[in-house]
């Protein structure tokens, strides 16, 4: 079994029970609001992490994106903040 940990929504903040969860993911996809680089280097250190800009991720995220994919096998499954996902 593959585990996806899913969040957003940080706001530069990572609360030690997210980093518990963090550990255990294969995958990371955090949706948007991550409000500063550093989170983004935290959840670069878990392991692959997919990451979308939110409404508040603004001059400091040059280079990131607002939609991204995770791709497990032939399946894609396509992310953007605010987005319904259902992974399968």
């Amino acid at each position: 079994m593959i585990h996806i940990a899913i969040l957003s929504n940080t706001h530069g903040l990572l609360r030690e029970r997210v980093k518990a969860e963090l550990a255990g993911a294969d995958d990371i996809i955090h949706a948007g609001d991550i409000n500063t680089t550093a989170i983004v280097e935290m959840l670069r250190e878990y392991g692959t992490a997919y990451i979308v800009l939110g409404n508040n991720d603004k001059a400091w995220a040059d280079g990131l994106s607002s939609t991204t994919g995770v791709k497990k096998g032939n399946k894609k499954t396509p992310i953007r903040e605010s987005a319904r996902m259902v992974l399968n």
